[in-house]
């Protein structure tokens, strides 16, 4: 197993802002994650619509903030008013033909539920663990209790765009923007792969139990008692 063939996955919303930056794409996921379905929230700027802290605003306003942000925050839901702790990834996008007037792209996550239930698992295309600890027919995974998340934080890799993982992540980026043409989906897939995909940076702690060594031993050395220096005789005087 090669580490850097493993590939988190997480339930994830991608949410567009246009020119004036106000919410053009927004899924189920989004609804879920936040309270508020998509006819409360497309042609909203995203402050009007969540409680989102002052200092991060920026962020979400197209040419005020101008480069890459990850982070976390915590904000009430739109609906019941329950705090969600969301992780953010936003990038801002050229402002060039094609690109169906998305001015910034802001991915979401749910910091919360990934400590809860863990972050799924790939090998390639291979899912080792599931996300969400929902099974393949939707059914209950049991996590294992002696691994526990303690931290999930938001972070970005390194901006590049050969890594093993720029291929599954421009796919399933494309999927959470049905809407796109493939052009456009591979020139805001490429800006992202250029500023660093989103990651996350964990801490975690693990009971490992341990069983005896029943394997032959190595032979003893046994220390053999060295005898103290014997005293010097005394010198005799000369005749």
């Amino acid at each position: 197993m090669v580490i850097a063939d493993l590939l988190g996955v997480a339930r994830i919303t991608a949410i567009t802002l246009n020119e004036r930056g106000r919410i053009g794409h927004w899924d189920d996921t989004a609804a879920d994650l936040f309270g508020a379905g998509r006819p409360q929230a497309v042609g909203r700027p995203p402050a009007a619509l969540l409680r989102l802290p002052r200092e991060h605003r920026g962020a979400f306003e197209p040419g005020v903030f101008g480069h890459v942000w990850c982070g976390a925050c915590t904000l009430p839901r739109v609906d019941d008013g329950e705090p969600a702790e969301i992780g953010w990834w936003i990038y801002p996008i050229g402002g060039e033909p094609g690109d169906h007037g998305i001015r910034i792209l802001a991915l979401a996550a749910d910091l919360r539920r990934l400590r809860r239930n863990g972050i799924g698992i790939t090998i390639g295309d291979l899912l080792l663990a599931p996300p969400d600890g929902t099974g393949p027919s939707g059914g209950a995974v049991r996590r294992p209790a002696a691994a526990r998340l303690l931290r999930v934080e938001p972070a970005l890799t390194a901006p590049s765009g050969d890594e093993p993982f720029a291929g599954p992540f421009a796919d399933r980026l494309a999927a959470l923007l049905p809407g796109l043409d493939p052009a456009a989906a591979e020139k805001i897939t490429s800006r992202v792969l250029a500023l660093g995909c989103p990651a996350v940076s964990l801490g975690l702690t693990i009971r490992l139990p341990i069983v005896p060594h029943t394997e032959p031993a190595p032979s003893p050395r046994v220390r053999t008692a060295v005898p103290p220096p014997r005293a010097a005789a005394p010198a005799r005087p000369p005749p």
